[in-house]
């Protein structure tokens, strides 16, 4: 498994997470978790919790495209 937190905090992108579940697939790693930072407007810690909307702009479209994004890549998904 793979935790986006250390590798991305709340600097997360489509290009930063196809690039993360491509490495992790080669290295075999069968799981992308993507943890906080890819809901709503929460860029830092001071931000508010409970808006559990995914960020379409920062994803780079629809939750549902990104996870068959990274499944096509053999890695399960998870938040």
């Amino acid at each position: 498994m793979l935790n986006t937190w250390e590798a991305a905090y709340f600097d997360l992108s489509r290009e930063r997470l196809l690039g993360l579940a491509e490495r992790a697939g080669r290295a075999g790693i069968e799981l992308l978790v993507v943890d906080d930072g890819w809901y709503g407007h929460r860029d830092d810690t001071t931000s508010g919790l409970g808006d559990w909307y995914p960020n379409e702009h920062k994803l780079g479209g629809s939750l549902d495209e990104l996870i068959a994004e990274i499944a096509s890549r053999g890695l399960a998904f998870g938040i």
